[in-house]
């Protein structure tokens, strides 16, 4: 025997009546009225916006290598932001949204606040398993209902009574598509509402949502007892049961689908909500804080090297241009090695250092590495190299012969550009910075040749490591001027540039006069200057200024450096401060009596005092 449900607002098709016209219509009215709530609320908890986007593992790890080590955020007690975020402190007035994220994935899996190993109770996961398993149940009695009716209205061998004897077709028909319509929304709620229980984090939430769940199943009820007339509900409950048909092989056969269905409900949901779920969390938690989290970065756009700290006041150390970069590198263990940092630039960490070089750029950096290095064996500005290298579009370069050509006469297009600055600095030997008659154009301590490269450029040094400490300034070319080569090309194919490029289109109006200018220069060579003896500035061209070296170094017979008059300081091609010393093997003690009788080192140990223009300042 199947009886019908006799308090459900679905069973009203089979009472409407044209005899009470009234009711009928607002029983027809009710009943479509619970099948568009239902409808609604299922589209609304399918929703995307409604089921949300979950934990995403892409903004915890952007979070994380973004903000959580920024300086700016460090605290009064030197902490950093994933310190404090990750220690679940209350009082934190930023990421409060990734601090309530980490204390349900805790409170879910049963985790430590800095544990990463997963417990053998964990409630989250439990209490969603039940309340998923609940709620497969609940959908199951009402499919199992849908079914019941299904097969009294076409099963049926007649009912026990003569009510239901004279049922119409068309009260067949209308009846079998309520109970299709119920089924697919029974459907979509069973998907939606285990997806939904799935996604809840919130350990308190699990219930709430399970009980609101179940409200939207039981909407016909709730209908049929607080609005369906009572004439209407008393015939509803009048409806006697119908006697089925049933094969001897019927019960077997219910048994396998019941037990397939609660198979269904406890692995289905298990395996491809809960379990994801979980891996997600713990992923969303290693992304936040997983590995070192007690260090701090900082960098501007404006330079070519990112500061990093340790909050617990070890030293700091260096890494390049992009702070995301930086960060990865720290938490894969890929900077630390052998229990050092990598990259070190700075020793002695302090928050007011790391502040410090936050705002610093490259003219003062140089002030503080002025030495010229070698490439081989310094390794303090591997991390700079390797900022060189993700600017210019080769992430995975880290050595001065992968990046010599940004900063080569070859590369005119990185001439003026920060990432060409660097690299002088970085790798002067690559770049030209210490051959005298390499490109002079921005070969300048402003410009990344630092003081000491460009003192080799003379032959000799005055800092105690160099192999050249000691000797005399030479300049092994002598005292000749030069043929026209390609630095001499590069010089005049870029130095209009330069001036466009530093002082913008003030000097359009030239722009054509200097091409003709350019071209005759680049033939002729040295003579030119005698013709033009000052550049586009007013600056000596064999002077040179702050973006150029000076040109007495390719041409100092035209530049007069051996013939001021004063014999002495002719003889050795020195006439001015700016012209390439030459010494003899054998006259070594006499150009170092030239030196100090005319305090020549001044100029030599500090070339910017040659120039004359305001970019020092």
């Amino acid at each position: 025997m199947i009886c019908f449900d006799q308090e459900s607002a679905w069973s009203i098709p089979l009472v409407l009546s044209k005899h009470n016209f009234l009711e009928s219509i607002f029983g027809a009215f009710l009943m479509i009225m619970n099948a568009t709530m239902q409808v609604l609320f299922t589209v609304i908890i399918m929703s995307p916006d409604f089921l949300g986007e979950g934990l995403s593992v892409t903004d915890a790890s952007t979070w994380r290598h973004r903000y959580a080590h920024d300086l700016a955020f460090v605290g009064l007690d030197h902490r950093n932001l994933a310190s404090i975020v990750c220690d679940e402190d209350g009082a934190l007035i930023f990421s409060t949204a990734q601090v309530a994220q980490l204390v349900e994935i805790n409170n879910y899996l049963g985790l430590e606040k800095l544990s990463f190993e997963l417990p053998n109770f964990q409630p989250g996961m439990l209490l969603a398993f039940l309340c998923i398993l609940l709620w497969n149940i609940c959908i199951f009695s009402e499919l199992r209902s849908v079914w019941y009716v299904l097969r009294g209205m076409l099963l049926s061998a007649g009912a026990s009574t003569s009510a239901l004897k004279g049922l119409s077709w068309q009260r067949i028909a209308i009846m079998t598509l309520v109970c299709v319509g119920r089924a697919v929304v029974a459907g979509a709620l069973l998907i939606s509402g285990t997806i939904w229980l799935g996604n809840t984090t919130s350990i308190t939430e699990l219930m709430l949502n399970a009980v609101a769940l179940e409200a939207v199943l039981h909407i016909d009820e709730f209908i049929c007892r607080a609005l369906v007339p009572t004439n209407m509900q008393q015939k509803i409950k009048r409806l006697p049961p119908m006697q089925v048909r049933r094969s001897r092989r019927w019960p077997s056969v219910e048994n396998v689908i019941l037990a397939c269905m609660l198979a269904a409900a406890l692995l289905v949901p298990w395996m491809t909500v809960l379990v994801p779920l979980r891996e997600t969390m713990l992923s969303v938690k290693r992304e936040m804080c997983g590995g070192d989290i007690d260090f701090v970065i900082a960098g501007t756009s404006g330079q070519m090297y990112t500061a990093l700290s340790v909050s617990t006041g070890a030293p700091p150390s260096a890494d390049v241009i992009h702070a995301e970069t930086a960060v990865h590198e720290i938490l894969s263990g890929e900077a630390r090695r052998n229990g050092r940092v990598e990259y070190s630039i700075w020793e002695g960490g302090s928050f007011g250092l790391l502040a410090a070089r936050r705002n610093q750029v490259y003219p003062d950096f140089k002030k503080e590495f002025y030495v010229c290095r070698e490439n081989d064996r310094d390794n303090d500005f591997t991390a700079v190299l390797q900022g060189v290298g993700m600017r210019v579009g080769k992430p995975g370069a880290k050595t001065c012969e992968e990046l010599a050509y940004f900063c080569s006469e070859e590369a005119p297009e990185w001439l003026f550009t920060m990432e060409a600055i660097w690299l002088r600095n970085s790798c002067p030997r690559h770049c030209g910075c210490t051959q005298p008659l390499s490109s002079p154009l921005l070969k300048t301590p402003w410009f990344g040749c630092t003081r000491q490269c460009i003192q080799e450029s003379y032959g000799f040094s005055m800092y105690g490591f160099s192999p050249l400490f000691g000797k005399p300034p030479n300049f092994t070319t002598g005292c000749k001027d030069q043929l026209p080569g390609p630095s001499w090309h590069h010089f005049w194919d870029n130095y209009f540039p330069m001036v466009d490029h530093y002082h913008g289109s003030d000097y359009f109006a030239t722009r054509l006069i200097y091409l003709e200018f350019r071209d005759w220069a680049k033939a002729v060579g040295c003579p030119v200057i005698a013709t033009q003896p000052q550049d586009l500035m007013g600056s000596l061209v064999c002077r040179g200024s702050s973006r150029y070296l000076p040109l007495a170094w390719f041409c100092p017979e035209t530049c007069g450096c051996s013939a001021s008059g004063n014999l002495e300081r002719d003889h050795f091609c020195f006439a001015y401060d700016y012209c390439p010393m030459h010494v003899m093997p054998n006259e070594t003690e006499q150009a170092w009596q030239l030196i100090r009788k005319y305090d020549l080192l001044r100029t030599l140990m500090n070339p910017e005092l040659l120039f004359n223009d305001d970019a020092w300042m």
